[in-house]
């Protein structure tokens, strides 16, 4: 018996956390932003051995960081495989030291939290400064 798999389709549309503020203006694409996530997952009965992993994409405006003027029309496309591994140390080499060192606080995930979602463009925002004196990014997060 074969896998069934699953495609969700999410439009996103709200205001830009950036535009309301006039020192963020070459930091930020527009009044909006707007953008779509693509989310597909399979599901099998028991004994199924091969189902195709799941996967995640999103089509966005350009990120805070490429600082390329109000208004620019350029989009990003980002797109992931997602499976699962039994252990943190099974990740990549590179991503465990640098959690470790600079982000401690995601090696381990909690049961549940009362903390909203920070999104790359709310990060951003926090680090604006950091971001202006060039500093090196992720900025070391420990609570």
């Amino acid at each position: 018996m074969s896998p069934v798999s699953f495609f969700k389709e999410i439009p996103l549309e709200y205001p830009h956390p950036l535009a309301k503020e006039s020192k963020y203006r070459d930091y930020c694409p527009g009044e909006k932003f707007k953008g779509v996530e693509y989310f597909t997952s399979s599901v099998a009965r028991p004994g199924v051995t091969e189902i195709p992993p799941s996967e995640w994409a999103r089509d966005c405006p350009w990120m805070p960081w490429m600082k390329l003027g109000y208004g620019h029309p350029a989009r990003l496309r980002f797109e992931t495989t997602i499976s699962r591994v039994e252990s943190f140390e099974e990740l990549h080499p590179n991503l465990v030291k640098l959690v470790r060192e600079k982000l401690p606080i995601y090696e381990f995930a909690p049961d549940e939290s009362d903390q909203p979602n920070v999104t790359s463009i709310l990060y951003f925002k926090k680090y604006f400064d950091a971001y202006l004196r060039g500093e090196k990014f992720p900025i070391p997060e420990t609570t």
